[in-house]
């Protein structure tokens, strides 16, 4: 071991079994806030600079100009518990737009209106990203069960294409409504230019940074969560208290292994009293995703024989 290095260990060995703060290690705190122990003594942090320079008057001006560096030399903040979470939402949100060009999926989802949990509901869907265009037929439960919705960014005067599968309604032609409006979003909570990966990763994106706003968050992650065959990471952000500046509770989102984007989320609402277990508010879960299918406008187009438009 070289001198210097003997003169280091040998002034500061008694720091060496504390937390490390700005090069410092603290012990316990009392009155004074955090202290230091320097050569026996305890020494408030504030204090640091001058004990160590008083304590290295032997040391030569190189020796000394190291360690006051790495003193002063200040650490990065600490980063937010929902950094990683933000990271991986981006990350998704970035392998959806270079990697997937379109995909098919069985989509089974439940979600809270009006304050009702409604049944599962199950739909085939399509999804091409450029242009955006979505098919649905619904599968379950049995009352939607051959509901079919067609929607392409800028065709058909940029309106949903619906029909019933069930009742006399299944008889009636196709109509053109409002993708947006409330006829379309009858027992639906999002629109139908809302579904899909991509924006469930944008959304992911949002939600963490407007919750990295605020504290009282923890973040866990479970690796090698099978879902359906699928092997997937979940990551579990809880928001504690209930706060009106949080959405949920709970939330969960479980992000596939091999393709690295989101196929599953839930979320839970606060229970309703102490104790309580947490409240189901939604669930879409992307089961049997297949990538890059190589879709056609004729997968978009009520004309598409498979259809019953």
């Amino acid at each position: 071991m070289s001198p210097f290095r003997m003169r280091l260990c040998a002034l500061f060995a008694p720091l060496m079994a504390g937390i490390l703060v700005h090069g410092i290690a603290v012990t316990t705190a009392g009155a004074e806030g955090p202290t230091v122990k320097l050569d026996g003594a305890v020494t408030p942090v504030g204090a640091t600079s001058a004990a160590v320079a008083a304590t290295v008057t032997s040391l030569t001006a190189s020796d000394k100009a190291v360690i006051h560096a790495s003193i002063e030399q200040p650490t990065a903040e600490a980063e937010h518990p929902l950094a990683p979470a933000l990271r991986l939402a981006r990350e998704g949100l970035a392998t959806v737009d270079r990697d997937i060009k379109d995909y098919s999926c069985t989509l089974v989802k439940r979600e809270r209106i009006g304050g009702r949990l409604h049944p599962h509901q199950t739909v085939e869907l399509k999804v091409r990203h450029e242009p955006s265009s979505v098919y649905m037929r619904f599968l379950s439960p049995k009352k939607l069960a051959g509901r079919e919705c067609l929607y392409v960014t800028g065709q058909n005067d940029d309106m949903l294409i619906a029909h019933e599968g069930q009742g006399f309604l299944a008889n009636l032609p196709s109509i053109k409504i409002d993708p947006r409006g409330s006829l379309a979003s009858a027992g639906q909570r999002y629109p139908i230019t809302e579904i899909g990966i991509r924006r469930l990763c944008e959304q992911l994106v949002e939600t963490s940074l407007h919750d990295m706003k605020f504290d009282e968050v923890e973040l866990q992650t479970y690796p090698d969560i099978m879902l359906r065959g699928r092997k997937t990471l979940c990551v579990q952000v809880t928001h504690p208290l209930k706060r009106s500046h949080f959405r949920y509770h709970v939330g969960r989102v479980f992000i596939d292994s091999e393709l690295q984007v989101p196929i599953r989320y839930v979320g839970y609402l606060w229970p309703k009293e102490p104790g309580g277990k947490p409240r189901l508010d939604e669930e879409y879960t992307y089961l049997d995703l297949k990538i890059n299918n190589g879709f056609t406008d004729l997968d978009f187009d009520r004309e598409n024989p498979e259809y019953n438009f």
